[in-house]
């Protein structure tokens, strides 16, 4: 019915979606485990993954690397 150049594409454009949506869920699944409110509160600094808009305050865990930060965390632009 399709050519193959077609059927190809249609195959390329699936494993794109698929590797977007681990990655999505890969993401959510990372922010309910240590608390984050969104995944997209997520980020990264010095390569470490931290929960990025909360920061600054307690309710809020972060990465278990940052957590060697013994001085209180302050509001700091990331």
């Amino acid at each position: 019915m399709f050519g193959k150049a077609a059927e190809q594409k249609f195959v390329e454009t699936i494993m794109i979606l698929q590797s977007v949506w681990r990655h999505y869920l890969r993401r959510c699944n990372y922010a309910e485990t240590h608390g984050a409110v969104y995944s997209s509160h997520l980020g990264y600094r010095n390569g470490k993954l931290l929960e990025r808009r909360y920061a600054h305050t307690t309710h809020v865990r972060l990465h278990p690397t940052d957590q060697e930060e013994k001085t209180p965390p302050t509001k700091r632009r990331i």
